[in-house]
């Protein structure tokens, strides 16, 4: 199932309202736009509602409207949740326009029941989601696809200062539970995937490494005493604690994740997550806010290729933001969605891409200048100049 089209409005005519208008969406997506028109945050509310749906997340909102459309094979899945007041008073779902959940205020309403093949009748508490509270793969088989989608998508902050202080994990002489897709939990991550995949694990993530230009032999973890200047609130009776080190071609000094460079840090992070996603097959959506932040240049340009390499070998979807123009001029124009702030309205943002502007798109290309300046000159607003 991949996602196709979201609209979104946060505390509707009211003050604070934030409009998403309709953002038509591809296999892989990178959202550009100047600072402050929302970049970071579609990333946190597409992370966030898949959350949601998934039961990740307790429904603690005050107002909004989400319309969701999914793309499932030939088939035509659409989601709409509506609230107010942190009470759910609209929740339907339909499948090829046919409504298997329609819901109302006070909790009240009709579900498809496919084992009577009939509609019954059914009550929540105002603040439950029934895609979430009514899972059943009996009787209602339908949800089980939001379930699966909401589950496998993952959320990387990479301007995050992940794996120099977060990743630092107290060692452990039994298994505990971890949550696979938390950047906190890299060090749990790399070592499950060492203990399931063992040696074609190291191999792909050293070979990425090496792809991103970081010339790493090894990668394996290691315990140091756990000293104050490194030691976490959560551990303080901790005596020791576990890190992942690598040994670099041409350093003979192997090197601790904590004093890897904040970018190689994040790509490794990054990295390990991804592997270990894509080799359990528990990923379809991948969500990167702020892509190669702290890389140079040439690094940078490989970690995203690499990225969407892996996308496209693995049947993934994938969306990134940046307003960094030596990754915008990386990534093709086709990939883009230029998100713009509405003139007349700060808190309305309209998306313009290759799905909803291929014509303006299709013109650029003929100019000979670069992806960066199809940005810089605000081109994309030229069909909006025409009309």
């Amino acid at each position: 199932m991949i996602l196709k089209i979201i609209k979104y409005n946060e505390h509707p005519k009211k003050d604070g309202e934030w409009v998403l208008e309709e953002f038509p969406l591809g296999k892989i997506n990178l959202i550009v736009g100047k600072n402050a028109t929302g970049k970071s945050r579609t990333i946190r509310l597409l992370g966030n509602f898949a959350k949601l749906i998934a039961g990740e997340m307790k429904f603690n909102y005050s107002s909004g409207y989400y319309d969701v459309l999914y793309s499932d094979d030939d088939n035509k899945i659409e989601y709409i949740l509506n609230y107010e007041d942190a009470k759910i008073f609209r929740e339907e779902l339909m499948i090829n326009d046919e409504m298997l959940l329609k819901r109302g205020r006070g909790g009240i309403g009709k579900i498809k029941a496919v084992k009577l093949e009939e509609q019954i009748d059914f009550q929540l508490p105002e603040n439950q989601l029934a895609c979430v509270s009514r899972r059943d793969e009996i009787q209602h088989p339908f949800f089980e696809k939001l379930y699966t989608w909401g589950n496998t998508t993952f959320t990387c902050d990479f301007s995050a200062d992940t794996g120099r202080t977060a990743k630092l994990s107290a060692k452990k002489e039994a298994h505990v539970l971890f949550d696979i897709k938390d950047q906190r939990f890299i060090i749990d991550i790399f070592q499950e995937g060492i203990n399931k995949h063992k040696k074609p694990f190291e191999k792909a993530i050293i070979a990425d490494m090496h792809t991103v230009g970081y010339n790493i032999e090894k990668a394996y973890t290691t315990v140091i005493p756990a000293t104050p200047n490194i030691l976490l609130p959560q551990f303080k009776d901790i005596q020791a604690l576990e890190v992942i080190a690598v040994k670099e071609s041409e350093i003979k000094k192997n090197i601790l994740q904590g004093e890897m460079s904040s970018g190689m840090s994040r790509a490794f992070s990054l990295i390990i997550q991804m592997n270990y996603l894509i080799m359990e097959e528990k990923v379809k959506l991948i969500l990167i806010d702020d892509i190669g932040e702290g890389l140079d240049y040439e690094r940078s340009v490989a970690l995203i290729k690499l990225i969407i390499d892996k996308v496209e070998k693995n049947n993934i979807q994938l969306v990134m933001t940046t307003n960094d123009r030596h990754v915008m001029n990386a990534v093709p124009i086709e990939y883009w969605s230029v998100l713009q702030r509405d003139g007349s309205n700060a808190q309305r943002c309209k998306i313009f891409n290759y799905i909803n502007s291929k014509k303006i798109f299709d013109e650029f290309k003929y100019t000979g200048l670069t992806n960066f300046d199809f940005f810089k000159t605000d081109f994309y607003l030229k069909g909006l100049e025409e009309k």
